[in-house]
């Protein structure tokens, strides 16, 4: 076998495909009771309120409601099932770089604009009114636990991962990085409506990015489909196609920069080796000295 061919395990622990179920039903199971408390917030707002509407009326029965919520969960499922994948083939900690970029990024973002005691709107979706009654650390709190219930399935299966470390990833991720980011400034010039970086873009960029990094070009490529398939369904939001027009293209391109990272990181190793070979004149220079 080829030093820099990742080996996968034969067979996946049972507790990490149950971690991973219980991870997909936690999400759905905190997304109803968030939708239901939200409910009665908006219900108690209307009654102490001089508004003359209902929260039934404005927003609909409850059911509808939770229902709506729970459709909102679809990328949080697809970001825990993608990561859990990429854990699977070795990704140790490059499996919940799109999670992290998703979830973390606006936030960082926030914090280096000064902009934390704003509401961010990646994350006001599903705690809107109490968010406002309660405080903005609700949707700090609930972003920070979700995050950790959808990268969990990933740490677990990584856990019994073996593979032959290449030690060129690393570096080549960060080579690649900076042509995108390049192509990442471009797109703040040209699509960003206030003429900076928006919490949105920072978000889709990197995940694009370490997605792409972690997956490379191997198959199965099935996560690929995953990805782009709510692109493809009218009225969902997309994870790696979420722009329009042109940022489409912006987007694959920086996508098609992180999975170029593992075939130029294995070229690294592979001449890396050839020159520490015996017979080659850096292994001669080495024992010289």
């Amino acid at each position: 076998m080829h030093p820099t061919t990742e080996r996968r395990t034969t067979a996946i622990p049972r507790r990490a495909l149950a971690v991973l179920v219980g991870s997909i039903v936690t999400i759905v199971a905190i997304e109803l009771v968030v939708a239901t408390l939200d409910y009665r917030a908006w219900e108690a707002f209307y009654r102490t309120t001089e508004y003359e509407f209902s929260a039934s009326e404005v927003l609909g029965p409850l059911s509808r409601y939770r229902w709506v919520g729970v459709q909102m969960t679809w990328l949080p499922v697809m970001l825990t099932i993608v990561g859990f994948s990429l854990a699977r083939r070795g990704r140790r900690w490059l499996f919940a770089g799109p999670a992290v970029a998703i979830f973390a990024m606006p936030l960082l973002l926030a914090f280096f604009q000064g902009n934390t005691g704003s509401m961010l709107p990646e994350f006001d979706a599903g705690y809107g009114r109490l968010a406002f009654d309660h405080g903005h650390w609700v949707t700090w709190l609930g972003s920070a636990a979700q995050l950790l219930i959808v990268i969990l399935p990933g740490l677990v299966v990584a856990r019994h991962v073996k593979g032959v470390r290449n030690p060129f990833q690393v570096p080549a991720v960060l080579m690649l990085a900076v042509p995108a980011l390049v192509i990442g400034y471009l797109g703040i010039l040209l699509f960003s409506p206030s003429g900076h970086l928006e919490s949105g873009q920072a978000a889709e960029y990197s995940a694009a990015f370490l997605f792409a990094a972690a997956m490379g070009f191997d198959r199965p490529v099935w996560p690929w489909v995953l990805v782009a398939m709510p692109g493809l369904v009218e009225g969902l939001p997309a994870l790696v196609l979420a722009g329009e027009g042109n940022e489409v293209v912006l987007i694959a391109l920086i996508a098609l920069l992180g999975a170029s990272s593992v075939p130029f990181s294995r070229i690294l190793y592979r001449g890396w080796q050839e020159n520490m070979a015996p017979g080659s004149p850096h292994e001669t220079d080495s024992l010289a000295g």
